[in-house]
């Protein structure tokens, strides 16, 4: 029989190893992206726990709003939209938890060129589509989930069975909006949202 300490440990490994597998996955996705044009990752929660917190965000545009380590400190993993605009947001991102990206039209030079423009990620039993500007979004069978960014505006939306997602910019918001990000939080087939807004730099 385990004991009480060696259980913990267990749980323990077993939570860094799927939070390790969830790295992996996510730099293999930008360096094996069929060209840099697609990409398709999946992502298991960890055994001790079936919920999965992500955060998600979109058009940085090289600022990374402090406020955001905090807000996404409980968050497994991290969805980029795209309009990073430096290879800095993806370190300072990647600090916090693994990350996947699709590339933005603001998103140039060698850095860039390894991003998929759009990417399919599987959460649990949640797929989810990844893509800078929805207007050239391909929907797959089994999506639940569009995230999307470029017009610099928070909004959710269903379109049938689909909801789409955009967590707005984190530093450049339009329409007299505040910075936004957004965080997902999938249980099961199960999912919900919530919105927060940043403070202006």
């Amino acid at each position: 029989m385990m004991r009480l300490g060696e259980q913990k440990r267990a749980s323990a490994r077993e939570l860094v190893q799927a939070v390790a597998c969830a790295l992996i996955a996510s730099r293999k996705q930008r360096t094996n992206s069929d060209d840099g044009k697609r990409a398709r990752i999946s992502i298991p929660a960890a055994n001790t726990c079936r919920m999965i917190k992500i955060g998600l965000i979109s058009d940085t545009h090289d600022y990374l709003n402090p406020q955001i380590a905090g807000i996404f400190q409980d968050c497994q993993h991290i969805v980029h939209a795209g309009d990073l605009t430096s290879p800095s947001i993806i370190d300072e991102l990647e600090l916090i938890a693994p990350v996947t990206i699709a590339r933005g039209n603001c998103d140039f030079g060698y850095w860039a060129r390894t991003l998929p423009a759009a990417v399919t990620a599987k959460f649990e039993n949640v797929q989810i589509q990844v893509i800078h500007n929805i207007n050239y979004v391909v929907l797959e069978a089994d999506t639940k989930i569009v995230v999307y960014g470029h017009t610099h505006r928070a909004r959710q939306h269903w379109g049938g069975d689909v909801l789409y997602v955009n967590p707005g910019s984190a530093s450049e918001p339009r329409y007299s909006q505040y910075p936004s990000v957004v965080i997902l939080t999938i249980d099961g087939a199960k999912f919900s949202l919530e919105e927060f807004s940043l403070s202006r730099f």
